[in-house]
């Protein structure tokens, strides 16, 4: 298989984050001219909603597309093994998850205790349990001997588990219209989230996809982005449930900074084995024909010149030359 062109990554990274920022801002728009605060609902037929959700879907079938263009390059084994190291960038990322999953934690506590509205269930207890241990997740992230031990993984299927959580809570809420838009964005959200945790958890396993990788993961960073920088515009029919799905919004913010960051990192770490295969190459063809052997050189030696070229006599000339004798002695 052949190595996959840096162009084909540049082009489809860069078309997924246009897509992301079209979907952005046709949902401002949205917001501002077609959305009916009194039922939670966007104006039927109307322009700006029908444009975001149609970048949305673009956005999702891009990212259903890289199973088919990225699946018959090869990727270099240095991309997955790179990914299960750590840098300074992705210990900065998960220090703003792991700050952010706190803070969730204790605003979540907070909420239900203080809130006269929502009383809390055992779901809840699961769903603030599973935002604790996700919390160490991202705080293994700067131990370098923990990371992809059993207990990162384990707070990484916490983190799943919490979003299964939201995706659940949110579907069997009943305050909040089954269409509105802040739901359906935040559960498409969910569901991104899962699929590319546990693509990325694939890394520490020793199994990883990095193709999958780069499907979920564009698919997610897409809708993450969308959904934390539109969350502040939107109120839902209760305040309570509004500051209940800004707390789900944070989750997803917690983890959209170290997955933009991984993300990135897998597709500059392709790009830069690909150049030093391609250097290698370079350099491999170039040695060939400067390094040759002796054997192959033999065979290729220059023909001597017209000039230097001694004659041999031929048997018509040296018949010639007899008769020539002959006559002189008679």
């Amino acid at each position: 298989m052949k190595t996959a062109p840096k162009r084909l990554i540049y082009v489809y990274t860069l078309l997924s984050w246009i897509l992301t920022a079209l979907a952005l801002v046709f949902r401002v728009f949205a917001r501002v001219y077609s959305y009916d605060s009194a039922i939670g609902y966007f104006e039927a037929a109307s322009l700006f909603p029908t444009l975001h959700y149609v970048c949305l879907a673009l956005v999702a079938l891009l990212s259903g597309s890289a199973l088919v263009l990225f699946r018959r390059y090869e990727i270099p084994d240095t991309v997955p093994s790179g990914m299960k190291k750590t840098c300074v960038m992705e210990r900065i990322g998960a220090a703003v998850g792991g700050i952010s999953m706190l803070v969730l934690s204790i605003s979540t506590a907070v909420f239900y205790y203080s809130a006269s509205v929502l009383s809390p269930t055992g779901f809840t207890l699961f769903g603030l349990l599973t935002a604790i241990c996700s919390v160490f997740f991202f705080l293994f992230f700067w131990v370098s001997s923990a990371v992809g031990k059993i207990l990162h993984i384990f707070s990484g299927f916490a983190l799943v588990l919490h979003f299964v959580y939201i995706l659940a809570a949110t579907y069997f809420e009943l305050y909040t219209p089954m269409n509105n838009p802040v739901k359906v964005l935040l559960q498409l959200t969910a569901v991104s989230a899962i699929l590319y945790l546990l693509s990325d958890l694939r890394f520490y396993l020793g199994i990883a996809r990095p193709v999958r990788h780069i499907a979920t993961s564009t698919l997610f960073l897409s809708f993450s982005t969308v959904t934390v920088l539109s969350c502040g515009m939107f109120t839902l029919l209760t305040e309570a449930h509004t500051k209940l799905y800004y707390l789900y919004c944070l989750t997803v913010f917690a983890l959209l900074v170290p997955a933009a960051i991984r993300h990135t990192r897998m597709m500059l770490l392709w790009v830069r084995a690909d150049r030093s295969i391609d250097s290698a190459e370079d350099d491999g063809e170039e040695t060939s024909d400067t390094e040759r052997s002796p054997i192959e050189t033999i065979g290729e030696q220059e023909a001597p010149m017209d000039s230097e070229r001694i004659d041999l006599p031929t048997p018509d000339d040296l018949s010639e030359n007899n008769d020539t004798r002959q006559d002189t002695e008679e």
